[in-house]
């Protein structure tokens, strides 16, 4: 997967960096994705039922919003907020 949507921090860095510092930074991405992927113990992998939400050009408040529709989908209720001790 590309690391299509980075952090707003690392994008404004990634555009004052010279384009072979860019090609650096999302090479060592790359390595270090694949690196979890294909270790023996516990590689990083999607759940079998999992559902990616592609949050690339949406806000936070809509990822959430479409991640609650997709558990309400399956029946899964969010708990109640604890309450705040004064």
């Amino acid at each position: 997967r590309e690391p299509r949507a980075l952090a707003p921090a690392l994008v404004e860095q990634l555009r004052a960096d010279s384009d072979e510092e860019r090609q650096r930074v999302l090479a060592a991405l790359r390595q270090r994705d694949k690196r979890d992927r294909t270790r023996a113990v516990a590689p990083l992998a999607p759940a079998a039922d999992a559902v990616t939400v592609d949050s690339t050009a949406i806000f936070a408040n809509a990822v959430v919003a479409r991640v609650l529709a997709l558990a309400g989908e399956r029946g899964i209720r969010p708990a109640a907020a604890p309450l705040r001790q004064p």
